[in-house]
This record gives structure tokens, C-alpha cells and sequence, in this order.
């Protein structure tokens, strides 16, 4: 079942507080804004938090419990969960077991 949308998107303070850090650029100009943007990076940890759209453009990297994983903010990701884009579970590959010649 989704959240209602009522109550808004659901987003951690910690979050919310390093995106308002990096998205308050006002006195940058416009040309180097979007550089400045990619150059700093939001850790997340709380992967139930919701993407907004003042992310866009930004660099997040997502905790999974083991690792950073980096991921870079586009349109499409908006309105989904931050733990959708960085998997927990770590692909099993299995090896090969030479035959030996006689």
C-alpha cells in the first residue's frame, strides 16, 4: 500500500537539512550552479525516504549496509524510494570446476 498524498512525501530531517545545504546556492550564478551541484554529494541512510524534485541534479550515495552506492539523480527517479536504486543483496556466482586431462 503507497503513502497517502495527503501527508506528503516522507523524507528525513537529516536528509532535508543536506539538501537544503546544497540547493541554497542563491548566491552562485545559474552557469556554475549546475557544476556545483554534481560536485557535492548527499549520503543517505534512511533508504525509505522519498525523492523530491529539488534533488535533481544532484549526487546521493545510499547506504545499503555494507557499502556506498552512488547514484546520480534524474527526473524519472523522482517519487520513488532512495532504497530502489541500491541493491542490499549481493549476487551469488558460481565457479567452474576444471576437468582435468589424463
Amino acid at each position: 500500500m503507497s503513502r497517502s498524498i495527503w501527508k506528503g512525501p516522507n523524507i528525513d530531517r537529516s536528509i532535508w537539512k543536506n539538501i537544503k545545504k546544497v540547493t541554497s546556492l542563491s548566491n552562485i550564478p545559474k552557469s556554475q550552479k549546475s557544476d556545483t551541484l554534481k560536485s557535492k554529494v548527499i549520503k543517505v541512510w534512511n533508504r525509505r525516504s522519498m525523492i523530491i524534485p529539488e534533488l535533481i541534479g544532484t549526487q546521493c550515495e545510499i547506504y545499503t549496509g555494507n557499502k556506498w552506492v552512488g547514484t546520480s539523480v534524474n527526473e524519472d527517479m523522482i517519487g520513488h524510494l532512495f532504497g530502489e536504486f541500491a541493491s542490499t543483496k549481493k549476487i551469488a556466482q558460481y565457479k567452474r570446476k576444471a576437468k582435468k586431462k589424463k
